[in-house]
């Protein structure tokens, strides 16, 4: 499954479409790709997904967490994101 396969997954939970910007923009749902077509950053401003590990994880190059907010429960699955790209990091 590619990065496009994965957006498209994130547009059909929420019903809305995702745009594909050049930088995150506060308060738009959007994505960021590298030159490879891998998402980089990831936009999801009140989203309302509870279990956002779920969604990203496949991301590989989704790297930057400040770019990433769904301004739903961040104390809960914020500690759990930060751990698993830290993780992935040290892999590579």
């Amino acid at each position: 499954m590619t990065d496009l396969d994965i957006i498209k997954q994130i547009e059909k939970e929420l019903n809305e479409k995702l745009l594909n910007l050049k930088n995150i923009v506060q308060n738009i749902k959007c994505y960021t790709l590298n030159q490879i077509g891998q998402v980089t950053g990831l936009g999801l401003y009140n989203c309302k997904i509870e279990n956002l590990n779920r969604i990203i994880s496949p991301l590989k190059a989704l790297t930057n967490l400040t770019k990433l907010t769904t301004g739903y429960q961040a104390p809960a699955w914020q500690p759990q994101i930060r751990k698993a790209l830290a993780f992935r990091s040290n892999k590579n």
